[in-house]
């Protein structure tokens, strides 16, 4: 039965750089060897269930869709940059996931040993975020923003990142939603919230454009294509900049939520690091699920807009040790591995690489990424400050509203 999970894909949604912000490449073995199954309190009464650790030769995909028909309840993979992929799960699951990993005939037929099951806890799982979670600012809880403004000191003033806006909604996709034919009615709940969301919306960036500022000439909306490909380009510009440790690029194109949390993090780099990200090709076009726009309750004509885009692409990071000032010949390092029919995409197309290995330096040791398929929601944003509209700037990455926050789950 455990051969039927395997894994027979290429397919990952984990964050490119999380191995370059190890201190020194070694993991705790022991930890490692065990799968540990965690129980958190959530909302109220509500719990949630989640499974790392599982050996990578199984297809977690596949097994989370046979643990939500076995024990109906609604559950979905998330990735962290230190966990990996981790399987949440509603409810308190433990005891039926500890049976299922140890079932020889209808389970993994794991060894029992290698099982930790936990009690209750607030440990990292909880503030997983999904696809590229560690580049994401730390998430702030949703705060109305008249609660944002108290905070703010009289001589500080307001920053450029009050959080991701209010009740903002990205439909789930894929496992995450609830099947047409097996859960029509939380379906059709979810459909209708959808639709409601987006009344909302719209009538927001109405309140945006011809209310907030009372003098012509009003706000330009752009158009969903336009704000598509500013999302990209922005979204390409960080990680190019965040690969060379251009934190000057940074400082311009993000805000300071997110500049704060790769900043941290290129500092923890070792001196002699360098790092190339590559896009090697985009995976259809890049789609707006999101468009609202919200008022300010501090300052005359104040407001802010925040747009969401789902990127798709395939995405590789190459990792160098190098002796700095140090003149030689460059170690050649290989090609990401690739298949046939992204390589003549990607020469189709035209890759972007960023390469931070100066000519000064000798390349010791070289690490060609693997290439990568990923899932991305990119946050960008504007503010309208006394009228006057700034520049969009890069908030950070998101993921899907859980289906919990709609539709009620089958296990509570």
């Amino acid at each position: 039965m455990a051969a039927i999970f395997t894994r027979n894909n290429n397919v990952a949604c984990s964050d490119p750089f999380a191995e370059a912000d190890e201190d020194t490449g070694e993991v705790n073995k022991q930890s490692q060897n065990y799968i540990h199954i965690r129980i958190q309190q959530r909302n109220g009464r509500k719990t949630l269930t989640t499974v790392q650790g599982l050996p990578s030769r199984f297809d977690q995909k596949k097994i989370l869709k046979v643990i939500k028909k076995k024990f109906a309840c609604n559950g979905t993979i998330v990735t962290d940059s230190e966990m990996g992929e981790v399987i949440q799960l509603q409810g308190d699951q433990r005891k039926d996931v500890q049976e299922f990993l140890t079932d020889k005939k209808e389970g993994l037929d794991l060894d029992a040993k290698t099982i930790k099951a936990s009690q209750f806890s607030a440990g990292r799982v909880s503030q997983v975020k999904g696809v590229f979670s560690a580049i994401t600012p730390k998430d702030k809880p949703q705060r109305s923003i008249k609660a944002v403004a108290q905070q703010q000191t009289v001589s500080g003033g307001l920053p450029n990142d009050i959080g991701l806006l209010e009740d903002t909604f990205i439909k789930p996709t894929g496992y995450n939603k609830p099947s047409i034919l097996s859960d029509t009615r939380n379906r059709l709940k979810l459909e209708w919230h959808w639709l409601k969301k987006r009344g909302k919306d719209l009538f927001s960036l109405w309140v945006y454009k011809f209310y907030i500022r009372k003098t012509k000439p009003r706000p330009r909306l752009e158009k969903l294509s336009t704000l598509a490909r500013l999302a990209t380009a922005m979204h390409k510009d960080m990680y190019t900049a965040f690969a060379a440790s251009d934190v000057e690029t940074l400082r311009r194109i993000c805000a300071e939520g997110l500049l704060g949390s790769l900043r941290t993090r290129i500092s923890h780099r070792a001196p002699n690091e360098r790092f190339d990200w590559t896009l090697h090709r985009m995976i259809g076009k890049p789609r707006v699920v999101s468009n609202r726009a919200a008022m300010l309750p501090f300052g005359k004509e104040s407001a802010l807009r925040q747009v969401v885009v789902k990127i798709r692409s395939r995405q590789s990071l190459g990792r160098k040790v190098v002796q700095p000032g140090a003149k030689g010949k460059n170690v050649p390092s290989a090609p990401a591995r690739n298949t046939s029919r992204t390589a003549k995409s990607s020469d189709r197309e035209g890759s972007s690489q960023l390469s931070s290995t100066s000519q000064e330096d000798l390349v010791i040791s070289s690490h060609p990424g693997e290439e990568k398929e990923v899932t991305e929601y990119v946050v960008i944003q504007r503010r309208m400050w006394n009228g006057k509209e700034e520049p969009w700037v890069l908030w950070g990455l998101t993921e899907e509203t859980p289906l919990e926050a709609v539709v009620p789950s089958k296990a509570s």
